[in-house]
């Protein structure tokens, strides 16, 4: 996402607009944010928000990891069933680590 239309938009408010228009956009009722916490992308600060949600009837459990440059905002979303989510999450983050900014 650009942020040409917007420069002044800070990493918080990107942050809650995500969650904003995913609960919007959500088919399922259950969407809820469990977790909030702050990391970082190429040294670049990030937020984290964590969530879980039913898909169809399956529990899962997601992340997404938003940071903001001078010219862009990125968001990196990683999401599994629940029993399944610990497994990968190790080597998305790993993926994460790896991207250059």
């Amino acid at each position: 996402v650009s942020t040409a239309s917007n420069p002044r938009i800070t990493l918080q408010e990107a942050s809650d607009l995500w969650e904003e228009q995913t609960k919007k956009e959500s088919t399922a009722n259950n969407f809820k944010i469990t977790d909030r916490k702050s990391s970082t992308v190429s040294t670049i600060e990030a937020k984290d928000l964590v969530y879980s949600v039913d898909i169809e009837g399956i529990p899962a459990k997601g992340f997404v990891r938003i940071v903001r440059t001078d010219s862009n905002i990125y968001i990196f979303q990683y999401f599994a069933e629940t029993d399944k989510y610990e497994k990968y999450l190790s080597d998305i983050e790993g993926i994460i680590s790896s991207v250059t900014l």
